[in-house]
């Protein structure tokens, strides 16, 4: 299965290139801040050359288990920013934008991404 995932980074609230990453992520954290008057939370992913299925499904379930044990709830998953690192630029994606493309990529509900992440094994494959 291939993963489009340049029609997640287009969901991008920000994009800077990566040379001016920090001052971005910070430009990037105010905004979600100032949208959820509370702080935000940033994660972080360096994108390969090619997204697989594999590293799509690790990368969610990595978020999944860092919003849900910091309250941040899916589906929602208030002030938590995703900051993709894709070749010279940094793509800043509201997480509640990645986990709503995940669930329509992977067909999956948030409860079932909740379960999915919260199993602790590592096995990537997805049954469909």
């Amino acid at each position: 299965m291939r993963i489009a995932f340049q029609k997640l980074l287009d969901r991008a609230f920000h994009t800077a290139a990566s040379d001016n990453a920090s001052a971005a992520l910070e430009t990037a954290r105010r905004k979600l801040e100032a949208e959820h008057h509370a702080g935000a939370a940033v994660f972080e992913m360096v994108v390969p050359g090619r997204v697989d299925l594999s590293w799509f499904t690790s990368m969610l379930r990595r978020l999944v288990v860092h919003c849900e044990s910091t309250g941040a709830r899916l589906p929602g998953c208030a002030g938590v920013l995703v900051a993709f690192h894709h070749g010279d630029r940094l793509y800043c994606v509201r997480a509640e934008e990645v986990v709503r493309f995940g669930c329509e990529a992977l067909r999956l509900t948030p409860a079932q991404m909740v379960t999915m992440a919260g199993t602790g094994a590592e096995d990537s494959t997805i049954r469909h």
